[in-house]
């Protein structure tokens, strides 16, 4: 696991006055719960959160310095501002090595889907993550799902990915992730093509039989 360490300060007032006050000096209120303790009030630098976060990811585990005692968390919940897109509050849950815990877990396309391109298909992505349970310590980050077979007949499933050792899903394993379709105009234009050859095929057939009947009445 990566070690990710915060460090948060406690005896920060309560209300939104002292919040916003909070804000004004570019850090952020945050609580820790969990593991039956009661709620406890902290504040923690937003710059040194956002570094932690873009280096671990949303599903990160942080070690939470506390007045200098050493707190295991998970980041559970993040508020972020509407309008002004910053970290308005944090939910850091109290959380021991063994435990497991259920997140989302992103979804990344690489590579380029070519043959689907080739057909004028286009890549469609049935989901953006999967629901998961996992060990605290073996959180993946993101899945990289490489799309570079998907074609209109082959999609890839949830059974298709490599969830990471001791992480579960409850999720149907047969659940596409990436897919590839046709066109409106496309599928049309197969669908009069295969109804044309169809007609051709019949009317051939006729003409054969109405050839042989003639042959026979001559007889």
């Amino acid at each position: 696991m990566e070690q990710n360490t915060l460090v948060a300060t406690t005896g920060r007032g309560h209300g939104s006055g002292p919040s916003r006050r909070i804000r004004a000096e570019n850090k952020v209120p945050a609580v820790i719960y969990g593991q039956g303790i009661e709620p406890i009030s902290i504040t923690v630098d937003r710059l040194e959160f956002r570094r932690v976060l873009n280096s671990a990811g949303s599903n990160a585990v942080i070690t939470l310095d506390v007045d200098g005692d050493q707190k295991l968390t998970f980041v559970r919940d993040i508020q972020i501002h509407p309008i002004k897109d910053r970290v308005q509050h944090v939910d850091f849950l109290l959380v021991d090595a063994k435990q497991t815990v259920s997140v989302e877990v992103p979804i990344v396309f690489v590579g380029e889907a070519e043959e689907l391109a080739r057909e004028g298909g286009i890549l469609e992505q049935v989901l953006n993550t999967i629901a998961v349970e996992a060990p605290v310590v073996s959180i993946p980050r993101q899945y990289e799902v490489d799309v570079t077979n998907v074609t209109v007949e082959n999609s890839i499933r949830i059974a298709d990915v490599d969830l990471g050792e001791g992480v579960t899903t409850i999720l149907d394993l047969d659940t596409p992730i990436a897919s590839g379709s046709l066109p409106r105009g496309a599928v049309e234009d197969e669908a009069e093509e295969a109804e044309g050859e169809a007609v051709e095929g019949e009317a051939a057939s006729d003409g054969e039989a109405a050839q042989a009947d003639d042959e026979s009445s001559q007889d």
